[in-house]
């Protein structure tokens, strides 16, 4: 069985940390911009934003490497234990279900 080559992550800058929607943004190497919003309690999705920072369609949250992201309060220790999980797995760990 051929083995399968791992895709690098795209690299995913913390840029900030709204607690009012429960969103941390990031802006890509591409300049796109980014969120992770927590639906419910400890349920995280990533998103596409819109210009204006607004959710617009969910994205696979394993093709990221979030970067940089600072707890800047006790609710974000729980976006931080979200993202270092994500940082353990690869790629190819990951299948196309909703993360919990």
């Amino acid at each position: 069985m051929p083995e399968v080559e791992e895709k690098p992550k795209l690299k995913a800058t913390f840029t900030e940390f709204d607690s009012g929607f429960c969103r941390a943004y990031f802006k890509t190497e591409f300049g796109s911009r980014l969120c992770i919003q927590e639906e419910m309690d400890n349920v995280f999705m990533v998103y596409a934003c819109t210009s204006e920072g607004e959710p617009d369609y969910r994205l696979k949250e394993h093709r990221f490497e979030f970067l940089n992201f600072v707890a800047v309060s006790d609710y974000a220790k729980r976006f931080e234990k979200y993202i270092n999980d994500l940082s353990k797995k690869g790629v190819s760990d990951e299948k196309d279900s909703p993360t919990k």
